[in-house]
């Protein structure tokens, strides 16, 4: 999976930006975040990943259920949690 140039513009602003990194947060509270992003029955079985800085996938919580939660960036402007089938990740992706 490749990283969308808006979620990479957001990781440059959120490093411009002094904020902390994801990795000063911990592993449940990144979980947390992503999983605010859908109904509680999806978000229970979804793969839950970050993007590390070259835009491959950091899995964070495997998956069984087709979706996949990106944890977003606490502070990083557009830089939100979402969930999407896999449909959803092509389009994201493309």
């Amino acid at each position: 999976m490749n990283m969308t140039r808006s979620a990479l513009a957001c990781l440059g602003m959120s490093m411009l930006a002094g904020l902390p990194a994801a990795a000063a947060e911990s592993k449940h509270a990144q979980i947390a975040r992503a999983m605010s992003a859908a109904p509680a029955r999806v978000a229970a079985s979804a793969t839950i990943i970050d993007m590390d800085a070259k835009g491959k996938p950091i899995v964070l919580r495997p998956g069984t259920n087709g979706f996949t939660c990106y944890i977003g960036h606490a502070g990083a402007i557009a830089d939100d949690p979402f969930c999407a089938d896999a449909a959803g990740m092509q389009w994201v992706n493309d």
